[in-house]
């Protein structure tokens, strides 16, 4: 299972209409409603625009399951997220891919700084969403008379989930008196900041950072450059590789302390150094790149809205993955 991409729109298309036709009961939208969608909203929807994440499972390269994850439309702050357009094909029901379908969403959902509820519901006769619904810890709220589109009229049961996030996640502006305390191996980088288990990055990293910063500042360009905080320690290092370029684009290259991985520290923090990147006017687009098998580094950009543009490969670094994201 994975996040889809704007080149799966097709199947994408292909396989949520078939739900809508073959199982219209269980579904807030109908065939007759999506159906003449132009391809470029199809487009959109794979690739996640608009703050949205569509999951796909596969058997190979076959689509044979879909899910999404959706800001919710009645919390106008945004700190929701609604869980739904959830369907697989029916040979490949009850083999327990359901755990796989809430594993996958809760994931991504708890790697977004934004959300703190989720919410979802189901057709009071959907027993199957029920069970699935109640083994992954939501809790009932109530229940809604709904008419459904194959003309059913039938509670709607709403469940939320409440999200315990990690410790908040900051960011702050790399001095270069940072990188020195650093490469010392001192215990904090400043005072009440410490520095994790192992350090904030290994030190050749580090030295190689503290350069970019120089060559930035000579050039003339100030800022640019992060340190992730999260916890009351720096986990993490974010920042531009060069100064934008006449046409607004930046590099930038990110990494976290090995002794604070697959805690979302990253995530949040990208999230935070693209929105400092929305004041500076000189930036509009932001590009990346990650290893080919460095499937965690993907996340993080597919979270952040980074869309995948292509490949290539660099004589010391093998095969890179080139990601982009317009502000």
């Amino acid at each position: 299972m994975r996040p889809l991409e704007r080149s799966d729109w097709r199947a994408l298309k292909d396989l949520r209409l078939h739900a809508l036709r073959t199982e219209p009961g269980v579904f807030f939208s109908s065939h007759e409603r999506e159906v003449g969608a132009a391809d470029d909203v199809w487009q959109d929807l794979a690739a996640g625009a608009g703050g949205l994440q569509v999951f796909g499972a596969f058997d190979g390269a076959v689509l044979v399951g879909i899910t999404g994850v959706f800001p919710h439309r009645d919390d106008p702050t945004g700190a929701t997220a609604a869980l739904g357009m959830t369907y697989l094909r029916p040979d490949y029901r009850r083999r327990g891919l359901s755990a796989l379908f809430y594993e996958t969403r809760l994931r991504w959902i708890r790697e977004q700084p934004r959300f703190t509820r989720v919410a979802v519901s189901h057709r009071r006769s959907n027993e199957a969403s029920r069970r699935a619904i109640e083994r992954a810890r939501f809790v009932r709220l109530g229940a809604l008379s709904r008419t459904w589109p194959d003309g059913g009229v039938e509670d709607e049961l709403q469940y939320e989930l409440r999200l315990a996030h990690a410790a908040d996640t900051t960011i702050v502006e790399l001095r270069d008196e940072d990188f020195a305390e650093m490469l010392r191996g001192a215990p904090y980088v400043r005072p009440g900041l410490a520095v994790p288990p192992g350090g904030v990055d290994d030190p050749v990293v580090v030295s190689h950072v503290r350069r970019i910063v120089a060559r930035l500042r000579d050039d003339g360009y100030q800022g640019g450059h992060w340190m992730i905080v999260a916890g009351g320690e720096a986990v993490g290092l974010c920042g531009i590789k060069y100064p934008p370029s006449a046409e607004g684009e930046v590099e930038i290259g990110y990494g976290i302390a090995a002794s604070r991985h697959r805690r979302g520290h990253m995530t949040r923090g990208l999230a935070l150094v693209l929105g400092a990147f929305d004041s500076d006017p000189s930036i509009g687009t932001v590009i990346a790149e990650t290893a080919v098998d460095n499937i965690a580094s993907q996340r993080v950009l597919a979270s952040n809205g980074f869309e995948r543009i292509g490949t290539r490969v660099d004589p010391a670094d093998g095969e890179l993955v080139t990601w982009r994201k317009r502000l």
